[in-house]
């Protein structure tokens, strides 16, 4: 993982595309100190629908002992959609 992670950051380089027409949710752990949230807030920039930012206790890997929280907030932003496109 790790070296793959390196290879990632190393080689990555933003190429900027237009706008995605979907919902961005932006997660970071409160205390990652390789993410910071003007980045994570970022995101922002590449939808034209709502975006979402929030920050749940933990640091860079929180989300291996956020599961619970993280399912209950797929299935819930699924069902959201589903409404919106239902009701269209």
């Amino acid at each position: 993982i790790i070296r793959a992670d390196l290879k990632l950051l190393t080689n990555y380089s933003y190429d900027p595309v237009e706008p995605f027409d979907i919902p961005i949710i932006s997660i970071r752990g409160t205390e990652d100190d390789r993410v910071s949230l003007s980045q994570i807030t970022g995101w922002q920039k590449v939808t034209i629908d709502r975006h979402k930012t929030i920050e749940r206790k933990g640091g860079h890997r929180y989300i291996e002992h956020d599961a619970e929280f993280l399912t209950s907030l797929i299935n819930k932003t699924i069902k959201e959609k589903e409404l919106i496109v239902k009701n269209q």
